[in-house]
């Protein structure tokens, strides 16, 4: 279940929005209701930018191996 990056092309606004795999719904602007909206491309969640690029935001033993 990924989080896509769109911008409406009405209003400009951007947002945020979890799509699942098989909803095939429209995407709505949350500002002014346009389906008139673009997926942007976005950086990856895996990387904090805090932490220092190179090093997992996951906490550890996060499941990950």
């Amino acid at each position: 279940m990924p989080i896509y990056e769109y911008q409406c092309k009405d209003c400009q606004h951007t947002f945020e929005q979890l799509v699942f795999q098989n909803d095939h719904s429209p995407v709505c602007c949350p500002r002014c209701n346009s389906e008139k909206v673009t997926r942007l491309m976005s950086a990856s969640s895996i990387f904090s930018s805090t932490s220092g690029l190179g090093h997992c935001a996951a906490p550890a033993g996060g499941g990950f191996s």
